[in-house]
């Protein structure tokens, strides 16, 4: 191994991100520490890092750290070698680019960023945007495990389960287009095994006044939930999928809350959220949130918390008497909402 105040040799090259990964895993040293030693904000760093590009004044910093980071065991990296030489230790920020090329390191420079006034070339929103939806795309792409767990939901329900989903100012995407043939026999399957599926929707006119806002006043027309709602329930009778009696027709509800107002910290245009109970309370909530992403809506999991405080809105909602109800069979549908009010509440009754 060099001394460290040997002069370090041209070298074959290669990235400098690589080499630097390498290193910091070698000496057991973690980015966002030394994003901190170094003054700079993380994600800057890690975004640099990412891009393999640094400005000369943070690359100076960098090397600085590196110089008083403790060995690790084994065999020294190359980059260990070059930092720990004395020429590291008085290299500038004008000449450092070209000082780690010449020691086997490649790396894109980044100047400092101009003035609007005179650069032309600066990235502007549109084009950051964008990068953004670039790189979401490529998450939406790994995220292929996530979108086949999503689709199991349904096909995991069984008898006393419970799903209340809360909507805002759209219908689920199962009562109309693409959605609707997806899920309708898995949906149907669901209540055959008996679990209950209801949509909490707001009465809409108390709520859509304190919002106020035009992305509220442009919400879809309750009758118009209503018509979907129904046609969505003659279409689960004619499922290829099961058979269904009225009974297990009448497992599937839809209620609109008339106090709007407790519906205000839920509400969000373009945002649906799912509660799930599992028999009776025997098992802790599970709650997902749907949002209006870039290329279509991201269905994601949810915190512990977040799901109580869904389950607990759920609980305030039914006990209220200030609801109305629809059902796919609505002479048997009290009937459903009482083993729903059982099925909410079943995890405290139990415990008490």
């Amino acid at each position: 191994m060099p001394k460290s105040d040997e002069k370090v040799g041209p070298r074959p090259h290669r990235d400098f991100n690589t080499a630097l990964r390498k290193l910091l895993a070698w000496t057991g040293h973690e980015q966002i520490g030394l994003a901190r030693d170094m003054g700079v904000k993380f994600d800057k760093f890690r975004r640099d890092l990412a891009d393999n590009k640094f400005d000369g004044g943070d690359l100076v910093r960098l090397i600085t750290q590196l110089r008083s980071c403790n060995p690790g065991r084994g065999a020294s990296p190359k980059l260990w070698v070059v930092v720990k030489s004395e020429e590291a230790g008085k290299v500038q920020s004008d000449d450092v680019h070209a000082w780690l090329k010449r020691c086997g390191f490649d790396l894109k420079s980044r100047t400092s960023r101009p003035s609007r006034a005179d650069d032309k070339a600066a990235e502007s929103l549109s084009e950051t945007f964008q990068e953004m939806q670039r790189s979401f795309g490529k998450l939406r792409r790994s995220g292929g495990e996530l979108q086949i767990a999503v689709e199991r939901l349904y096909t995991s329900m069984r008898s006393g389960d419970a799903l209340v989903l809360l909507l805002s100012d759209q219908s689920p995407a199962e009562w109309s287009g693409s959605g609707r043939m997806n899920l309708v026999d898995d949906i149907a399957q669901a209540l055959k095994v008996g679990a209950i599926i209801c949509y909490l929707f707001p009465g809409r006119a108390q709520l859509l006044d304190a919002v106020n806002t035009r992305a509220a006043r442009a919400t879809t027309p309750m009758e118009v939930i209503q018509a979907e709602f129904k046609s969505f329930c003659n279409l689960l009778k004619t499922s290829e999928g099961a058979s269904l009696t009225k009974e297990e027709l009448s497992r599937i509800v839809m209620i609109r809350v008339k106090n709007d107002e407790s519906f205000l910290p839920f509400f969000a245009p373009g945002h649906k959220f799912g509660l799930f109970v599992h028999r009776a309370g025997t098992r802790k909530p599970w709650a997902t949130g749907t949002y209006p992403v870039w290329g279509g809506d991201l269905v994601l999991p949810l915190s512990d918390t977040f799901a109580d405080r869904l389950l607990s809105f759920a609980q305030m909602s039914i006990e209220s008497a200030r609801w109305q109800f629809d059902s796919g069979e609505p002479s048997l549908g009290t009937k459903t909402i009482d083993e729903l009010k059982h099925i909410l509440f079943g995890r405290w009754r139990s415990a008490s």
